[in-house]
């Protein structure tokens, strides 16, 4: 991992239990930042694929690498007492990327990117809108979408289809159209059965369809008040 992320011009911060941290356009500016970010994290996860087959190969239990990418302002430098310091990254936007990275078992996803990311890259990578949420400890919602791939990659026949119908549906989802929602959402999981944002989003809408939600609703999903158990 550690060589991927040197080979794409990231900057490693530090490395915490099983996870790794790390930034990009830092200490030296590169223009094409976002782009080095995203392929780095892209083969990241395919190498993690790679070495979790191994794993099983062997007999050994399968495993999840998940990731979470945001861009912005952050505190950056020599951080610390003057007995001891690191070079590292601080700030609300550093822990969104965190916050991404542990919203990835929600949303049964590996890659998750900010929609400030996305805005960067969309000409270059693959990514489906997937929420509007708001995170514990924010009061401002943020847009998340799932970095699918490379502009040219394919991702095979059922995950495109799925796709398709996945898009509808949350364009249906956000236009207060719940049934017409539910009819997307079921089609996508008929195309691919094992997708959750799918299965989570034709939850939400069977609900919404028997308790309609207020006029003012924003489509926000509150990480607040819904809080995992771990949380």
């Amino acid at each position: 991992m550690t060589e991927i992320l040197l080979k794409n011009k990231g900057t490693l911060d530090k490395y915490e239990g099983d996870s790794l941290v790390a930034f990009w356009n830092a200490p030296l500016e590169h223009a094409d930042y976002v782009v080095n970010c995203l392929t780095a994290v892209l083969e990241m996860s395919e190498f993690s694929d790679r070495l979790s087959l191994q794993f099983q190969s062997e007999g050994k239990p399968p495993f999840n690498t998940r990731m979470g990418v945001n861009n912005g302002k952050a505190i950056v430098g020599n951080i610390g007492s003057k007995d001891r310091f690191n070079y590292t990254a601080i700030g609300d936007q550093v822990n969104l990327a965190s916050r991404l990275e542990g919203l990835n078992k929600v949303y049964g996803t590996s890659l998750l990117i900010t929609q400030s990311t996305y805005e960067l890259s969309k000409n270059k990578f693959r990514a489906r809108e997937l929420d509007l949420i708001r995170v514990k400890g924010k009061a401002k919602p943020v847009n998340i979408f799932e970095l699918l791939g490379k502009c040219d990659q394919v991702l095979g026949e059922s995950f495109e289809k799925m796709l398709v119908f996945f898009e509808k549906g949350l364009a249906a989802y956000i236009n207060r159209e719940w049934t017409e929602a539910c009819r997307y959402f079921d089609a996508a999981l008929r195309a691919k059965e094992d997708d959750v944002p799918s299965r989570i989003y034709l939850g939400r809408s069977q609900v919404l369809c028997e308790c309609p939600p207020p006029d003012d609703w924003d489509g926000v999903f509150d990480f607040r008040l819904n809080r995992r158990k771990e949380d």
